[in-house]
C-alpha cells in the first residue's frame, strides 16, 4: 500500500468513526476519485497525442499524424510539441510552416528533449529554409484579400513580406466591385520576390463624386467674360419670351387708326369743295330732314 493510498484509507476511517452515513460517504470518495482522473488524463492528453502521432509517422502515415501533433500543440504549446509538429510539415513538404515551429522550438534552451535532439532539429531546419522563400505584395485597394495557391494569407496592406514554398505560385487578389487581380509566378528557395497588384474599379462601380451643396443665400452669377460681363446681370432669362412685335401692340393700332379717319375726311373736302354737308339743327335742337 502506498503512502497516498494509506493516507486516503486513513481519511475514510475517520469519517466512519465520525458517525457519517456510508451513502454519504460513498458519494464523497466518488467524487474525489473521478475529479483525480480527470486531472490525470487533462495532464496526459499532449503526451498521448504525441506519441499516437509518432506511432503513425513510423507506419508511414505522415499526413494522418500532423492533426495529433497540432491537437498537442494546442492543447500544450510546449518546445517538444512545436518540434514533433515542425518535423512532421517538414516530412509532407509543407516548408514554410515547418520552418516557424523549428524555429521555435530551437528557442527553448532548458526543455530535455529540445537539448537531446538539437542537432538533428538544426539540421531538418537549414534543409527547410532551402526550400522557403519569402513573398512581398503590394498594392491596392485596402482591405483587398490576398491568397496564395488558394490559402489566404491577409489583406492589403501586409505587414511585410510572407514565407511560401518554394514553386509555382498562384497570386490571387479580389474585392467586391473591382476587377479581380492575378499573377502566376515560379519562385526559388531563399529567393525574394517583390510584386504589385492594384486592383482596378468593376465598370458601372466607380465611385460617384458627391455634388456640390447648394448655397443658402441668392446670388446672380454671369456667364459672360469680359467688358461686357455686367450686362448679363439684367439681361433676359434664357428662354423667356422677347418684347412683343410692332403689329400686337395697341398704341400702333390707335395711330393707323388715326391716320386712316384723316385720310377719309381728307378724300371727303377734296371731293366736295371744301363743304361737308349733313343734318341741320334748328333751336329747338330739333333735327331738321
Amino acid at each position: 500500500m502506498t503512502k497516498a493510498l494509506f493516507e486516503k484509507s486513513y481519511r475514510l476511517g475517520e469519517l466512519v468513526r465520525a458517525g457519517l452515513p456510508l451513502r454519504l460517504i460513498t458519494s464523497i470518495l466518488i467524487m474525489a476519485l473521478g475529479h483525480s482522473t480527470v486531472l490525470a488524463a487533462g495532464a496526459t492528453k499532449p503526451e498521448q497525442l504525441i506519441s499516437e502521432g509518432l506511432d503513425l509517422r513510423r507506419a508511414g502515415q505522415d499526413t494522418e499524424a500532423l492533426s495529433k501533433f497540432e491537437e498537442a500543440y494546442r492543447l500544450s504549446p510546449t518546445a517538444r510539441a512545436a518540434g514533433q509538429w515542425g518535423l512532421c510539415l517538414q516530412a509532407v513538404g509543407r516548408w514554410s510552416e515547418a520552418d516557424a515551429r523549428l524555429a521555435e522550438a530551437l528557442k527553448s534552451k532548458a526543455d530535455p528533449w529540445i537539448v537531446k535532439n538539437r542537432a538533428t532539429l538544426k539540421q531538418s531546419s537549414e534543409q527547410v529554409k532551402r526550400n522557403v522563400a519569402r513573398v512581398e505584395v503590394n498594392g491596392g485597394p485596402q482591405g483587398a484579400t490576398i491568397a496564395i495557391n488558394g490559402h489566404e494569407i491577409g489583406t492589403y496592406p501586409l505587414p511585410g513580406a510572407v514565407p511560401v514554398n518554394a514553386g509555382n505560385l498562384d497570386i490571387e487578389v479580389t474585392k467586391p466591385g473591382f476587377k479581380r487581380g492575378f499573377r502566376s509566378i515560379t519562385i526559388a528557395g531563399g529567393q525574394y520576390e517583390r510584386l504589385l497588384i492594384r486592383l482596378e474599379p468593376q465598370e458601372g462601380a466607380a465611385a460617384v463624386t458627391p455634388r456640390p451643396p447648394v448655397p443658402t443665400t441668392p446670388s446672380v452669377v454671369s456667364t459672360s467674360v469680359g467688358p461686357q460681363a455686367d450686362a448679363t446681370v439684367d439681361a433676359p432669362l434664357e428662354g423667356a419670351a422677347g418684347p412683343p412685335p410692332v403689329y400686337r401692340r395697341s398704341w400702333a393700332w390707335a395711330v393707323a387708326g388715326a391716320v386712316l379717319v384723316g385720310g377719309a375726311v381728307a378724300i371727303m373736302l377734296a371731293t366736295s369743295g371744301g363743304e361737308i354737308t349733313g343734318p341741320k339743327v334748328d333751336e329747338g335742337g330739333a333735327f331738321d330732314r
